[in-house]
C-alpha cells in the first residue's frame, strides 16, 4: 500500500508538471496562430468582414485563439470593446500590443497596411523565437527536476 502511494505522489507530482509545461507550449502556440492570422490577412488586403470570418472559420484553433478571434469578430459586427484580459497567459504589454494590432486592421491605405502587417509580423516571430526557446528550455528542466523531487520525496517517505 504504501508503494502504491508513493507512485501516485510521482504521477501527481508529474501532472503538476505537465500542466506548469503546458503553459510554455499554449504561448507559442499562441503566437505562432496569431502570426498565420496576419498572414492570411496580408493576402485579403480588403480586409472584408466577410473574408475575415471565412479566415476565422477555416483555421484549425485551440480555445484560448478561438476565443480573442471571437472577441474580434465580436468588435467587428457589434463594436464591443476588445478586451483580451480572459486571456491568462499574455502578460498586460502583450495583450496591448495584440489588440492594438487587431484594432488597427482596415484603418490605412493599401501601402500602408502592407507596411502595418509587416511590422506586427517582425513582432510575432520575435515572439514566437522567445516562446520557442523558452518552451526547448523550460519545459524539459521542469519535467526533469520535478521527477527527481518527486522521487526524492518518495526516498524520504520509505
Amino acid at each position: 500500500m504504501k508503494y502504491i502511494l508513493m507512485i501516485c505522489l510521482i504521477c501527481v507530482i508529474m501532472l503538476v508538471a505537465q500542466g506548469v509545461c503546458k503553459q510554455y507550449k499554449d504561448r507559442y502556440l499562441l503566437f505562432e496562430s496569431l502570426s498565420e492570422f496576419f498572414r492570411q490577412m496580408r493576402l485579403n488586403l480588403g480586409f472584408q468582414k466577410q473574408k475575415i470570418k471565412e479566415i476565422l472559420n477555416q483555421t484549425n484553433l485551440k480555445k484560448t485563439n478561438k476565443d480573442i478571434y471571437t472577441a474580434y469578430l465580436q468588435y467587428l459586427e457589434e463594436g464591443t470593446n476588445l478586451d483580451l484580459s480572459f486571456v491568462h497567459i499574455l502578460d498586460d504589454a502583450e495583450e496591448e500590443y495584440i489588440a492594438k494590432m487587431l484594432h488597427s486592421l482596415g484603418k490605412h491605405d493599401t501601402a500602408g497596411e502592407i507596411k502595418q502587417l509587416e511590422a506586427y509580423d517582425m513582432y510575432l516571430k520575435d515572439k514566437i523565437t522567445k516562446t520557442l526557446n523558452e518552451k526547448e528550455k523550460y519545459c524539459p528542466l521542469i519535467t526533469k527536476l520535478s521527477f527527481l523531487f518527486a522521487i526524492g520525496l518518495a526516498i524520504l517517505f520509505i
